[in-house]
């Protein structure tokens, strides 16, 4: 992995800087990475799927991910995967961009805001356009929440009182973590609801039900203890996140994240 910078800009470009991982496929034939990224981006560059988490997760502030690739891989769709299932980078744009046919000069490039997709066939300096056009979009969407997460469902920017109750949700799950009886009913009960308000108010908030809810805490965590080393192995990474057995463990791990636990350690 490397990363380069050129502090040139070209007029129209987006207004705050950026960070954009650029994917890059051995096989394919896109030269989408030219100079035309450089002159307003900061451009790291990954060589598969695990390079480009690991990045993901080293380097802060990413604004868009590009895969340079000739066609929707098995490697680009477990990054679409780990991207969707992982609260911190749900919504981060992703292009996916391929020829059109083989020695054209013109792009098929496909956005995935990780639940939406647009598509543009365009030559280079059109597609150096949808780039701008993409980074432009998301950077309003920030600005207009001021960080602040909003509700899945309606993209309304989240009240105080939402956010407060969200923090003690999550530390229901984390003070209860491994416990692998704690479940949907008990969290409920401690929170002084019905099951069936805990689950019209999460799938408000998350877009997903408490068992997903609870289940994303456990990962989130897992992942944690796995990145700082927290246990010695994943079978204690897994008892502390509420699984009686490593290999179950593992499993909901992998479908999560999209790797094995045994990548992170």
């Amino acid at each position: 992995m490397n990363s380069f910078l050129n502090n040139g800009r070209h007029s129209g470009s987006p207004p705050r800087y950026h960070s954009v991982l650029v994917v890059r496929n051995p096989a394919g034939q896109v030269t989408l990475h030219g100079q035309f990224l450089s002159t307003f981006c900061k451009v790291y560059f990954a060589a598969s799927e695990k390079e480009a988490v690991d990045t993901l997760r080293d380097v802060a502030g990413i604004s868009l991910v590009i895969s340079d690739s000739e066609c929707l891989t098995s490697d680009n769709y477990r990054l679409l995967k780990y991207l969707k299932f992982n609260s911190a980078f749900q919504g981060l744009p992703v292009i996916n961009v391929a020829p059109v046919e083989k020695d054209s000069d013109r792009f098929a490039a496909f956005c995935f805001n990780i639940s939406d997709l647009s598509f543009r066939e365009c030559r280079e300096e059109q597609l150096s356009m949808f780039i701008r056009e993409v980074l432009q979009s998301s950077a309003d969407e920030s600005n207009t929440h001021h960080g602040v997460r909003t509700a899945y469902s309606s993209g309304q920017v989240l009240s105080p009182r939402d956010l407060q109750w969200m923090g003690k949700l999550e530390g229901l799950v984390i003070l209860h973590l491994s416990d692998p009886s704690y479940d949907t009913e008990k969290l409920a009960f401690d929170l002084h609801l019905s099951r069936s308000t805990l689950s019209r108010k999460i799938q408000y908030l998350f877009g997903i039900n408490p068992s997903a809810y609870i289940t994303r805490i456990r990962m989130e965590k897992a992942l944690e203890y796995l990145q700082k080393k927290i246990y010695p192995s994943i079978a204690q990474v897994a008892s502390s996140v509420g699984f009686r057995h490593a290999g179950s463990f593992s499993r909901c791990f992998h479908n999560h994240f999209g790797v094995p636990p045994s990548d992170i350690v």
